[in-house]
């Protein structure tokens, strides 16, 4: 664990992901699980959430205390960690954004009486506001954004996006990454000594009862997937398994956001295949603990390359055998996975997690787990910002 020093410093950090959509709606996440690290940790004195919104959430209700007001802006107090403030504006992305926006900071910060601050920016379409900032910059590359289907036919975006990489590239002080593929992306001969890989982990909460939601419900076993269910899974390797594994059931939990019906093709031609639409993030645990082996087959591809994929720390973190394609973070996990390379490595690798017995794999993946918590991410952070020697 890092030690806290003295004289701390302020943390604003340019978020992605705002208050009303996310947070209030226990919605998970890289940037919200750092955001709530960095609350519990020590580190930072203060820290102020920074996020786009709708212009009506602005003065819509909120739990929160209301600090000040003004146009086109909220700065209010984080109702669980009293040194947590969120500013939340209603300007759009771009040349708008950056010239008000350092501006509503600027008087946030003299308000909260931040003195010693630092930019940690997770949204690439706001890496400009690094141009007017005189903190140290830290820029968190998570996913590659001009590869996802999100941003597929909104030409604006990806020309903020991308603009917003190499603004990344050039002016940030140290950039963090969450897999290998995003670290050559952002690596060039000039910043290459200032970017790090900081790999995700899970979300799950332990410490509550788990509890056993599919006791007694399916005769044979249960090959589980938690998660939104997407083109970035491999429906033709999935049919194979299914095939392959008639006796076993396969359970996809979460929303269907296929944009045809191959999936719905799947569900009703195939009898050892269910789905359940989506359960309370509460549930999770319960529901990846009752599942015999756990499954990732999804399609490999630049932009899958780009994730970290978080429902692998999930499953790690319950010790469960997992069986993947070749993404992230199975390049880091090494053995505690099984990797497959094609359907019929993946044939094999699943009868070889299906039949696996006794607890020393089991043990290895929950404690290797312990020792790669959020807090540990956040603990190389602070490293790496000592390193640099801010004053």
């Amino acid at each position: 664990m890092f030690m806290v020093q003295a004289n701390r410093f302020n943390l604003i950090f340019i978020s992605p992901h705002n208050w009303f959509e996310h947070v209030s709606k226990n919605k998970m996440n890289r940037p919200l699980k750092l955001a709530e690290q960095f609350s519990k940790d020590s580190y930072f004195e203060k820290i102020m959430i920074v996020s786009r919104v709708h212009p009506k959430l602005i003065y819509s209700d909120s739990p929160r205390t209301t600090i000040s007001k003004g146009l086109g802006y909220r700065l209010s107090q984080c109702n669980v960690s009293k040194c947590t403030y969120y500013l939340e504006h209603c300007l759009p992305f771009g040349k708008i954004e950056q010239s008000i926006l350092p501006r509503i900071i600027q008087t946030c910060e003299k308000k909260l009486e931040f003195k010693r601050s630092i930019m940690l920016i997770a949204d690439p379409k706001s890496v400009g506001l690094v141009k007017f900032s005189t903190h140290l910059t830290l820029f968190d590359a998570y996913d590659d954004w001009t590869l996802s289907p999100l941003y597929t036919n909104r030409p604006k975006h990806l020309k903020a996006i991308n603009k917003g990489y190499k603004e990344a590239e050039e002016l940030s002080d140290i950039i963090f990454v969450n897999t290998l593929q995003m670290k050559e992306k952002f690596e060039t001969k000039n910043n290459k000594n200032n970017v790090y890989l900081l790999n995700n982990t899970s979300s799950l909460n332990l410490e509550i009862d788990v509890s056993r939601p599919l006791k007694g419900k399916y005769t044979g076993k249960v090959v589980g997937y938690l998660g939104n269910i997407h083109e970035r899974i491999d429906l033709s390797l999935l049919e194979e398994m299914l095939t392959f594994f008639p006796d076993v059931t396969f359970l996809f939990i979460g929303v269907n956001e296929f944009s045809d019906d191959k999936f719905e093709r799947l569900l009703n031609n195939y009898k050892n295949i269910e789905h359940i639409p989506g359960i309370p993030y509460s549930d999770v645990a319960s529901y990846i603990n009752d599942f015999d082996v756990c499954i990732v087959p999804h399609i490999i591809s630049p932009y899958t390359l780009s994730q970290d994929s978080m429902k692998m720390y999930d499953y790690l973190s319950l010790g469960k055998p997992i069986v993947t394609t070749p993404i992230p973070p199975s390049d880091v996990v090494g053995s505690l996975v099984y990797v497959a390379e094609n359907a019929n490595s993946f044939k094999q690798q699943l009868e070889r997690a299906l039949s696996e017995e006794g607890n020393e794999l089991k043990e290895n993946r929950i404690n290797y787990m312990k020792n790669n918590s959020w807090n540990s991410r956040t603990s190389l952070i602070y490293e790496i910002i000592e390193k640099a020697g801010v004053k």
